[in-house]
């Protein structure tokens, strides 16, 4: 017992389980909530051997490890804010998750519907030719720009 926890505090261990933290990325498609648990493990595993990492770093990280499909979503949550809680990206993640549909949704319906962003029109059209009709009311985060403001 002494030893293994002893082996889990080496500069070499704590590199390697950074290194899987860093490298975690969530599927195309996969389960949101299945993502979070890896990640939450991964987190559980520095804390135990005395690593510390920011609760806004851990936000950042769950963001960085989704697929490119989540780029509107990752968008609208760092829109306009100057700092960044853990709890408020998993909680917005699995609301999008439940909105969508639960565990059966794919990646690319987590889009983000905008007037007057052409970025985020073409994301828009690109799902309304893969579902054949639009389903805005769907959406997870619905934010409408007024012309005027971009």
């Amino acid at each position: 017992m002494l030893e293994s926890k002893f082996a889990s505090k080496t500069l070499t261990n704590r590199l390697m389980m950074r290194m899987d933290l860093y490298s975690l990325k969530m599927e195309e498609g996969g389960s949101v909530i299945d993502h979070i648990n890896k990640f939450n493990e991964q987190v559980s595993r520095l804390l135990n051997a005395g690593e510390t990492i920011k609760d806004e770093e851990q936000g950042l990280l769950l963001l960085a490890s989704l697929p490119k499909s989540f780029k509107p979503f990752v968008q609208s949550m760092i829109a306009g804010r100057t700092t960044l809680r853990l709890d408020d990206v998993t909680t917005a993640l699995k609301e999008s998750q439940r909105m969508m549909g639960g565990e059966e949704s794919s990646g690319d319906s987590h889009l983000l519907a905008a007037n007057g962003c052409p970025e985020l029109k073409e994301d828009l059209q690109i799902l309304k030719e893969k579902k054949g009709k639009s389903k805005e009311a769907s959406f997870a985060n619905v934010i409408t720009y007024e012309d005027d403001l971009l």
